[in-house]
């Protein structure tokens, strides 16, 4: 294969990836995609070129390709202890490794011998990183804590009327009959002596009483932010994800100020990332206060509301070395 192609990291229900490829669809553009949770991936790598087969095609990925990594992790295998035998468990876990294994070299022959946008091993990528080195650079971020005692917890509570406790990550809990997630908490100094003495590790924070929230989507440089006016719900006031679908929050563009856009683009470059949605909460006094990047966050809500065509950009992007 002598011709550039676009091929895409993606996983089969991502609505953005969807709307990137219409636009290079719609520009004649030719594009293989791989969703690493097709059943059907098959994977060859050699030192010369890489060979992929999914549900719907053949192809092969070369030094001529252009890859854009938007969602590119192996779904998770998780062991029901109680319904198999030890055995069956490590085989489980043992396959899983390979699986993964097998998806991250493929990756990093692309690293190594194509043009890539915005590669990531999520699984190295952590929090408390983010805040150190926006500290760092001077990013003004909230005072915060990990810890799994009580004891600590209540020495953090006790500077504050109220802090933010929240996870690691977003995670959804399923049954029979509903769905639930684990979203940010905001505690008194009651509320954490009702804790254990020792607990899962959470990450506490200070609270922030925000007049507006600012959510960043950044990718190669540029900044499409807008502000998600979410303080007088009672649903969305302390996490706006706890979405209120009869009454959703306003949102307007904004234009972060050129200094802080510096210092965002700063830390991406210490982060080593081209793109990632930014938080930012901002307080009753206009102060700005970073929270953290989701290094694959989604960007379609912001694009489609306040009319900033995102997906048009990155398929631009794609196309301009074709």
């Amino acid at each position: 294969m002598n011709s550039k192609q676009i091929v895409v990291f993606s996983e089969e229900n991502d609505i953005s990836t969807i709307d990137v490829m219409k636009y290079c669809k719609i520009a004649g553009c030719d594009f293989n995609r791989i969703n690493s949770d097709d059943k059907a991936l098959k994977i060859y790598i050699s030192k010369e070129d890489v060979k992929i087969t999914t549900t719907f095609d053949t192809f092969h990925i070369d030094k001529n390709s252009i890859c854009w990594f938007r969602r590119a992790e192996i779904p998770s295998v998780y062991i029901k202890y109680q319904n198999k035998n030890s055995l069956q468990d490590s085989i489980d876990i043992f396959n899983f490794i390979e699986h993964k294994q097998t998806f991250n070299a493929l990756k990093l022959w692309v690293k190594h011998n194509c043009k890539y946008s915005s590669d990531l091993l999520v699984d190295k990528f952590n929090k408390v990183d983010v805040l150190l080195k926006a500290s760092e650079i001077g990013i003004q971020v909230p005072e915060w804590i990990v810890t799994d005692e009580k004891e600590f917890a209540l020495k953090f509570a006790k500077k504050y009327e109220f802090v933010a406790c929240k996870p690691f990550c977003l995670f959804f809990f399923q049954d029979k009959n509903a769905t639930y997630k684990n979203l940010t908490e905001k505690l008194q100094f009651a509320d954490i002596e009702a804790f254990q003495d020792c607990f899962i590790p959470r990450f506490f924070q200070q609270y922030i009483d925000k007049k507006y929230e600012l959510r960043s989507f950044y990718f190669h440089g540029k900044f499409f932010t807008y502000a998600i006016l979410s303080q007088h719900n009672a649903n969305t006031m302390i996490d706006f994800r706890n979405y209120d679908n009869d009454k959703p929050n306003r949102c307007i563009p904004f234009v972060l100020r050129n200094d802080y856009c510096a210092k965002l683009n700063l830390l991406m470059q210490k982060l080593n990332l081209d793109t990632g949605s930014c938080d930012i909460m901002v307080d009753k006094n206009d102060n700005y206060y970073f929270l953290e990047i989701n290094p694959v966050g989604q960007f379609g809500y912001g694009s489609f509301i306040c009319n900033e065509n995102i997906e048009k950009f990155i398929a631009n992007y794609l196309m301009q070395d074709l």
